[in-house]
Order: C-alpha cells, then sequence, then structure tokens
C-alpha cells in the first residue's frame, strides 16, 4: 500500500468517525446514521492499523515512542477527569452566591411558590432580540425553571413576530404575560418581586380579603408618611391580597368576607358592642392581628387576655440599640420560637417603643411568647427623662428576655361529624404585638421587619405557601463609621499622609546635600 493510499485511507478514517461522533449528537432522532459512520471509521483505521502492523511495532519498540505513550496516557486520564467533573457540574449545578444581599439567588419564598405550582403557567416574554433585559430575563427565569417544570417559557421578538404581540395586546417591549387555568396577567417589569407576586395572583385559587379596624385613631392604610401603613398595604396587595376598612360601630358585626382582622394601635375607646364582636368573630373561628402601643386602649389588653395572652404596661429598654446609634426605647430582636411563622426566619426585626407581651394560663388554647429580646433588656414602668439616666431596678423592673409579640390558637369548635362529614374543622388565631411601629412606613423595611409581619398574615389567613423571605432588592454598601473614626480618617489622608512625604522628601534632601 502506497503512502498516498496510506494517507487517504487514515484521512477518511478519522473524518467518518469524527462525523459520527458530531451527528450521533445532534441528530438524536436518527443516532443509528452516526454509530454507521463511526463503526466505517474503525473500519478504516483497523485495515489501516492491520497493513503497517509491522511498522508499528518497530515504532512501540523505540524509546521516544514509550515516552510519547506515557504522555499520551497521562494527557487522557486528565482529559477523562476533566470531562467527569464537567458531567458532575452539569447534572447536580452547584451554585454559590457570595453577595450580600444574595442578588442572584432567587429568595426561598420564590422556590416554596414554584416548586408548590400545581397546574402549568405560560409564560411570553416580549424583548428585543439579544437586548440586554431579554438577557436579564433569560438568566431570572432559569433560576425559576430549576425548581419547578410547570414554567413553560415562550420567547417572541415583537419586531419579527409583530401579529402575537397584537394578539396578546402587548404595545410596549419588556412585557411579560402569565397565563394558567384560563386568566391571564401583564408584568411590565423584569424583576423578581414582579414576577413571583404575579405567579402567586394567577396561582391563587380566590382572593382574600383583610379588613382593617378603623374609626378609633387606628394606624391608616392610605397614610403615606411614616406613622401610616401604606407600605404594608402596596405589599399585601402585590401578594394577591385585598384590603379593605372597616367601621365595625356602623356594621355592627365582623362580615364573612373578613379572612382577618387587623387592628392597629387604636387611640379611642373601643364601644362594648364592637369589643364583643371582635370577641365573637375570633372565637367563632376567625383570626386577628392586634398591634398594641402602649398608650393603646385598654380593651385590646381585655381581648388579649381571653385567649391567654398578657399586654403588660411600661415599655421595654435594651441596651443593644445603643450599639446601631438608636433609642434605647427601640429593642433589637433576634431570638424566635419554633413556630411555622418563623420557620427558616433569621432576620433581626426592630421594634420602637414597645410594652411587654406575657403568656398567661387560658383553658382551651394553646399560646407561644412568638419572639423576644435579649438578655441586655428589661421591661420597667419608669418615666423616661433621659436615657443616660435610666438604669435597671431589680425591685420594679423585670429582667430580659421579654416578650414583644405571642401566638394563641384554639382547638377546632366545631369538627366533622356524620350529619356534617365536608364541614372543615375551624380554629381561631390571635397574634397579639407589644408595638405597631414596626409595621408602619418609618420601619417597614428595616432588616427582617416587612418578611416578619407579612410572614404573620400569610399564617393567620391560612396561606402558608407564602411565608418566608422575599426578594430584597439591591442595597447600597454603605460603611457606618463613628465620629472617631472619622475624624481619625480625615488626619491620616488630608494631613498625616501629606506630611509623612514632605518629611520624607526633606529627609533625602537633607542627606544628599550632607554628601
Amino acid at each position: 500500500m502506497g503512502k498516498t493510499q496510506t494517507l487517504i485511507i487514515g484521512i477518511l478514517g478519522s473524518l467518518l468517525a469524527l462525523a459520527g461522533v458530531i451527528l450521533h449528537y445532534y441528530l438524536t432522532s436518527r443516532i443509528w446514521i452516526g454509530t454507521v459512520l463511526i463503526a466505517a471509521g474503525l473500519v478504516f483505521l483497523a485495515l489501516l492499523a492491520v497493513r503497517h502492523f509491522r511498522q508499528i511495532k518497530n515504532l512501540a519498540g523505540l524509546r521516544q515512542t514509550r515516552l510519547g505513550a506515557n504522555t499520551l496516557v497521562l494527557s487522557l486520564i486528565i482529559l477523562a477527569i476533566l470531562v467527569l467533573l464537567n458531567f458532575l457540574s452539569v447534572r447536580h449545578n452547584p451554585r454559590k452566591d457570595f453577595t450580600k444581599e444574595g442578588l442572584f439567588t432567587i429568595s426561598s419564598q420564590t422556590i416554596r411558590v414554584v416548586k408548590e405550582l400545581q397546574n402549568d403557567v405560560k409564560i411570553t416574554s416580549f424583548f428585543k432580540d439579544k437586548s440586554p433585559e431579554q438577557e436579564k430575563f433569560q438568566d431570572l427565569i432559569q433560576e425559576y425553571q430549576r425548581f419547578s417544570p410547570r414554567l413553560k417559557v415562550n420567547e417572541i421578538d415583537p419586531d419579527q413576530e409583530p401579529t402575537i404581540a397584537q394578539n396578546y395586546g402587548v404595545a410596549q417591549y419588556g412585557t411579560i404575560v402569565l397565563e394558567s387555568q384560563g386568566k391571564s396577567l401583564k408584568v411590565k417589569e423584569t424583576s423578581e418581586s414582579e414576577l413571583t407576586n404575579n405567579l402567586i395572583k394567577i396561582t391563587r385559587k380566590e382572593t382574600k380579603k383583610i379588613c382593617f379596624l378603623d374609626g378609633h385613631g387606628e394606624r391608616s392604610l392610605e397614610d403615606k408618611d411614616k406613622p401610616g401603613l401604606s407600605q404594608l398595604k402596596e405589599s399585601l396587595e402585590s401578594e394577591g391580597y385585598q384590603t379593605r376598612q372597616l367601621l365595625l360601630m356602623q356594621e355592627g358585626k365582623v362580615p364573612g368576607e373578613c379572612q382577618l382582622l387587623v387592628i392597629a394601635s387604636p387611640t379611642k375607646p373601643l364601644l362594648g358592642q364592637e369589643e364583643e364582636a371582635i370577641d365573637q368573630f375570633i372565637q367563632g373561628g376567625g383570626a386577628s392581628l392586634i398591634l398594641a402601643d402602649p398608650e393603646s386602649t385598654p380593651e385590646l389588653a381585655r381581648i388579649a387576655a381571653k385567649f391567654g395572652i398578657e399586654l403588660g404596661n411600661g415599655y421595654i429598654i435594651d441596651f443593644v440599640s445603643r450599639i446601631f446609634g438608636g433609642s434605647l426605647t427601640m429593642p433589637l430582636i433576634t431570638k424566635y420560637a419554633v413556630h411555622e411563622i418563623t420557620t427558616n426566619f433569621r432576620p433581626a426585626t426592630l421594634f420602637s417603643t414597645v410594652r411587654p407581651v406575657k403568656k398567661m394560663d387560658a383553658p382551651g388554647y394553646v399560646v407561644v411568647e412568638l419572639a423576644q429580646t435579649g438578655e441586655q433588656s428589661f421591661s420597667t414602668r419608669q418615666k423616661l427623662t433621659s436615657t443616660e439616666k435610666i438604669k435597671f431596678d431589680p425591685q420594679k423592673d423585670t429582667k430580659g428576655p421579654i416578650t414583644v409579640a405571642a401566638v394563641s390558637t384554639s382547638r377546632p369548635k366545631f369538627e366533622p361529624d356524620e350529619d356534617n362529614p365536608g364541614k372543615p374543622e375551624v380554629s381561631s388565631r390571635l397574634v397579639v404585638f407589644g408595638d405597631s411601629d414596626f409595621a408602619t412606613n418609618s420601619l417597614f423595611n428595616f432588616s427582617g421587619n416587612s418578611d416578619f409581619i407579612l410572614n404573620v398574615i400569610n399564617w393567620l389567613s391560612q396561606e402558608k405557601d407564602l411565608i418566608a423571605i422575599r426578594p430584597k432588592a439591591r442595597a447600597p454598601s454603605l460603611v457606618h463609621l463613628t465620629p472617631l473614626q472619622g475624624k481619625l480618617i480625615f488626619y491620616l489622608s488630608v494631613m498625616g499622609l501629606p506630611l509623612a512625604i514632605l518629611l520624607f522628601g526633606l529627609g533625602i534632601w537633607w542627606r544628599r546635600r550632607r554628601k
């Protein structure tokens, strides 16, 4: 066999084998074609090896060949290790987000919502092809799809397929349309919070209504100033709830449409009929949230006491607050009880002017002290005239930890029986806080405050799937300096460093002059 024939057979065999591998990988519907090409290539190469067996044998005996073979074997081993690592990384896809806010990892709430999807959700995006917004959406939706196969994504370029965009009523780039069970929603912001909130809305079977007691100087849902609850209202509506104000003195009783009654620190007394109506609502299997500041009306304490929760007098002092530059009457909470509300909940929460809450003995009710202050706190009735002079008095004050929130649940009052086999069990639920400021606009966005109050409301509304840590926006990276640290940096950079350079230069000049 001549050199030309040998070269042709070698090249042909190699090309057939390579083509077979490529087709075997990409032409999955007809794998046999790739297999045949690989086999044909191996036949040609085997024929070449047989015809030149003697030359191959002689070549194998050379020292250079043995060294080359060792190098080849080591190279193949390293290649095999790299292929194995790549295979494992694709199969298991390990990830680690090192950003403080977890900006490149979807939140635990999103993961829970996606995992709990019971029906397919079609997601149609309308982005300009290869635009930065499209790439951002692709990265985000891939994170969602890692946790559920029910998300079906279809990407449309409105410029290339304008008819589809018109059929969906889409008139601008960046619109995302969610479809499920005959319902449709449009999302016009490519963010995790918007996408998750709309997933909740489109998959929720019913819209639950939360009623806020009104008419007694309570915190207002419409107030956008610091004392208001407008941010809480927006967050609840973004999670698919409806909110309304309830004038109980007009309606006479809590309407059946109210899945939850929120009493946000009234400053005017409740009427006897209103107190009785609230009591009947909770005892009849209703759910209520009481936010009671130290100056709140005494009716709240009477209502809470019936369900095993005591609203104490006075307020809480916490010396840890000084570390963060806060007031002594603003306790920082990091200790939470084991409860469905606080599952996997670790962020700190900040309260302001809190009255103590305590567990009481109440037959038929189970009470859990939900959140407590640290060891360096205490509750007191002393008049606060100066934060520098107040000290713990063992004769009058109570040493921490002090409870700031408690949960009370009752056993079902109505159980299924032979006459009503389908009647669900109902249980009264009550959560009492010794403060309302933590839920207002002034502190709503502090660390875990928003998650805490929303988790409480979700639990009271029996929306356990929504209890989690919510998506966070990018926060500015700030360095907080004490006055002493600020002065030190100023003197070192503005005066110290230039002076040191000047002295160094003078020293060199003086040394050279003496020479």
